[in-house]
């Protein structure tokens, strides 16, 4: 565990679990490496597709390249070997670079989800980045450089939507309904470089829905980060999207260019079903009663099931409730893998995103004292710990004595 300041982020560190096998990651598993000069098995190429490798990278380094730095191209593939169903939830991740067209580029990338027992067919390019109007589509996660996939008015007419949004994350839904806009947020940095002349550091992105508690539909979040070992960035926070699922899903990728263009690159594609069981956090005093003014030691322990345990997909804040504050001088420390963010005389112990929980669980102890007597309550309500699996379904607590 690592303190304030200081981060240790395990989760698809130089692509580990994206790159080498990960068979526990949960009730189901699609992996498209696109490393390789053959394209790994199950996957069906579409249009302007290319693998980078032997040629422009070694075997093993390669990217697939859905477009070249030409106009008016698009490429895509589908997994189409078997199907899986979102019922508990879904984790997509994968690496992208988007680079090289000159200012400004164009169109950009989706990953989606689309009904496994159709395929995509009308699916639009340009604008539509190869998802819009697709047989079957029902959630696209669109990396618009130009943006046009915001826009009411252009190959994603009848699914509303802000306008014009260039160098943005984008949300879309399925072509049942429209395809409706569901979210959109500017990408620090944005999505592409467009005047680098070579492909500049990977970015990973890290989509999670997760099932809502009422209604038909899922929440979704959304996180990124530069390179294999920066901070994960929280762009997309509980979107609602209240479209229940195909029962039978299935994941592709596609890149478009028009009039503008960029090289369009995906590797590493991770897509799993999230746990049956959900993850847990519970919390507990040492000791449980105390004088004013002397600190006691608050575990908060999180657990999660299977052979792989857990990964926070977004931070976990523990608010102590009032006079109780984090004790001077700070002591943290505990089992887990992560960064751990606590002042002394706060009132908040937050874990990053990316704190990996092994299996059998964790723990992060902090010091705590209050100053007056009485009794103290910390609580976690469901859905406070969020991880690829899934949210804690039933609250965890804790209860501190404080007297003369």
């Amino acid at each position: 565990m690592s303190p304030r300041g200081a981060s240790l982020s395990r989760w698809l560190a130089g692509g580990a679990c994206l790159v080498l096998s990960c068979a526990a990651w949960g009730q189901f598993q699609v992996h498209g490496r696109f490393s390789a000069s053959t394209l790994d098995p199950g996957w069906t190429p579409g249009g302007a597709v290319a693998l980078t490798a032997p040629v422009a990278d070694a075997e093993g380094a390669g990217w697939l390249r859905l477009t070249g730095n030409v106009g008016r191209a698009q490429g895509n593939v589908r997994y189409t070997a078997a199907s899986f169903s979102a019922q508990g939830g879904v984790t997509l991740a994968f690496s992208y670079a988007s680079w090289g067209g000159g200012a400004p580029g164009a169109d950009g990338i989706t990953v989606f989800l689309y009904d496994a027992t159709q395929n995509m067919a009308g699916a639009l390019p340009g604008g539509g980045l190869g998802y819009c109007k697709g047989a079957g589509g029902y959630l696209a996660l669109a990396l618009d450089e130009y943006g046009n996939f915001s826009s009411p008015a252009d190959n994603c007419a009848g699914g509303g939507g802000p306008g014009g949004a260039p160098q943005a994350l984008v949300l879309r839904g399925p072509v049942a309904a429209g395809n409706p806009f569901i979210a959109h947020v500017a990408v620090p940095g944005n999505v592409d470089q467009a005047t680098a002349t070579a492909r500049p550091v990977a970015r990973q992105v890290v989509m999670t829905l997760s099932p809502k508690a009422a209604g038909p539909g899922y929440t979704i979040n959304v996180d990124m980060r530069d390179g294999a070992a920066g901070p994960y960035r929280r762009l997309v926070t509980n979107a609602d999207f209240p479209y229940a699922a195909p029962a039978a899903l299935s994941v592709g990728v596609a890149g478009s260019t028009g009039g503008a263009k960029n090289v369009h690159e995906v590797r590493d594609l991770m897509v799993t079903g999230n746990a049956a069981n959900p993850p847990v956090v519970n919390q507990v005093f040492t000791p449980a009663a105390v004088a004013p003014g002397a600190p006691s030691a608050l575990e908060m322990h999180f657990g999660a099931t299977g052979a792989r345990g857990a990964i926070l997909s977004a931070p976990f804040t523990q608010t102590l409730p009032a006079g109780l504050v984090v004790a001077t001088p700070l002591s943290l420390s505990g089992s887990c893998l992560g960064a751990v963010n606590a002042a002394p005389g706060g009132n908040t112990v937050t874990v990053d995103a990316g704190m990996a929980i092994r299996n059998g669980g964790c723990s992060v102890i902090v010091k705590v004292r209050a100053a007056q007597a009485g009794n103290y309550t910390t609580a976690a309500p469901p859905g406070s710990l969020q991880t690829d699996i899934g949210r804690n379904t039933v609250p965890g607590s804790a209860s501190l004595v404080v007297k003369r």
